[in-house]
């Protein structure tokens, strides 16, 4: 398990597996955040802006305690995959490699991160042609320091 110290914001993201889509639909996306809900609250994380893609994801969350973040995505990318591969009948990885973290240091890099996390979805929809409302979901809380 990875380490990751104690109370932290961090940028997490991963994509599926060779860059498949793992968010076929709204149903997916719907248990993907719920998945998400109910582990932040079980591993003391805080959400504060995320966006899902058809085939990534980004977060911009708070770690309230040590190593919280490393279990909390554990349990959403174990919970997620194994819905998404019974779901759709196949078999094998459904997210590229362990998640991505990057801690945010500073003011600067965190108000980058947001707004990188809040226009994600609207320039990975334009570059398809059409924005999908039921694909593109991002929040954006306003930070509280």
């Amino acid at each position: 398990m990875r380490f990751i110290d104690n109370i932290h914001y961090y940028h997490v993201y991963n994509r599926g597996f060779g860059k498949m889509k793992i968010f076929k639909n709204a149903k997916d996306c719907e248990k993907f955040l719920k998945q998400t809900e109910k582990y932040s609250k079980k591993y003391n994380i805080k959400i504060l802006s995320y966006a899902l893609m058809e085939n990534h994801f980004h977060f911009l969350l708070i770690q309230k305690e040590t190593n919280s973040v490393s279990k909390f995505m554990q349990k959403i990318q174990q919970s997620f995959g194994m819905h998404f591969n019974i779901k759709y009948n196949r078999r094998g990885p459904v997210f590229d490699s362990r998640f991505k973290s990057k801690i945010i240091s500073d003011y600067e890099y965190f108000e980058e991160i947001k707004k990188y996390i809040y226009s994600n979805p609207i320039k990975e929809s334009l570059k398809a042609g059409e924005i999908h409302s039921n694909l593109t979901r991002a929040k954006v809380e306003p930070s509280s320091n």
